[in-house]
């Protein structure tokens, strides 16, 4: 059994994780174990206010995302309760993106929902609801280059003086509109299932295996018909009301955090970035002229565009 890398924590899985990379740390404790064995269908203790999710006493989680899977999760334990074969992708799926998620909360660290590429020396992050770009966005930038981050779930701690992103594992999905513009073939990808209706890009080189800090976040928006794509300040108040959308599954972080300790960790991580509307027209011919607008943007001054100046 090899140790694989998640988020900079070290996990031991007798499932396959095809998606991560080997460990490559110190010879340190694991932090995370994965196996396979029986989950009920339901726990005593029950989470009212999230059909899908039930949380014990001792804190331990429920997701019920069947027929695919249900999950135990603990900060240290994932117990995965699945008819699909050890190396099927569909519950993997599940694993490296909502029950993520819960881990990164119950370890500290907060859950954006976006994609981030490192533009020379500075990682930019692209966020949006489902269905927005994020990663048609990673994966064009990718291919012009640039290292890739993280896609679709970006864990965040805001440390002194900056935002760190703890690089998940380097693999994205795409949708199948998204892989011909994007310059790769559906043949060479794994689907994803028909329950996802994506294809998996694993990347064998220019993944960032350490931590990086994030300098920005573009929020994704469309231009009206006519409109031209343009970069946008967001600044002051509308900052955090914006960022704050953008959260993974905030409805988790809200039953484990509070409300108060998630808007916290949100107005700090404001602090510490760039945030940006970058309003675009979702037109796969205008993919070019976008991309060099997002470089020549990521390699200007930042400072004057801070959310919290005036």
């Amino acid at each position: 059994m090899i140790d694989r890398a998640l988020c900079s924590w070290r996990v031991r899985s007798e499932l396959p994780l095809p998606e991560t990379e080997p460990w490559r740390g110190p010879d340190g404790p694991v932090d995370i174990e994965i196996r396979r064995g029986p989950v009920p269908p339901r726990l005593e203790d029950r989470s009212d206010g999230l059909p899908y999710l039930d949380m014990g006493r001792d804190g331990t989680l429920l997701l019920r995302a069947m027929p695919a899977a249900r999950f135990l999760v603990a900060r240290d334990l994932v117990i995965v309760d699945s008819p699909l074969p050890p190396n099927a992708p569909g519950w993997r799926v599940l694993l490296l993106g909502p029950v993520l998620g819960i881990l990164c909360y119950l370890r500290g660290v907060l859950p954006l929902h976006a994609g981030v590429v490192r533009l020379g020396a500075r990682a930019a992050g692209f966020a949006g609801p489902p269905g927005a770009g994020k990663s048609t966005l990673t994966a064009a930038l990718c291919g012009r280059g640039h290292s890739f981050v993280t896609d679709d779930v970006c864990p965040v701690v805001s440390l002194d003086p900056r935002a760190l992103v703890l690089t998940p594992y380097p693999a994205l999905k795409l949708e199948a509109a998204s892989v011909d513009p994007v310059g790769l073939e559906v043949s060479r990808l794994q689907f994803m299932g028909a329950d996802v209706d994506k294809y998996q890009r694993r990347l064998g080189h220019g993944f960032e295996t350490a931590p990086v800090a994030l300098d920005l976040v573009y929020l994704l928006e469309d231009t009206p018909e006519e409109g031209e794509d343009s970069i946008v300040p967001v600044r002051g108040a509308e900052s955090f009301e914006r960022l704050n959308a953008e959260i993974f599954h905030d409805d988790i972080g809200r039953l484990l955090w509070g409300e108060s300790a998630l808007f916290g960790m949100v107005a700090r991580l404001c602090e510490r970035i760039v945030l940006r509307r970058l309003v675009r027209k979702r037109d796969f011919a205008r993919l070019p002229a976008l991309l060099r607008l997002i470089e020549t943007d990521v390699s200007g001054d930042l400072r004057p565009m801070r959310s919290g100046d005036g």
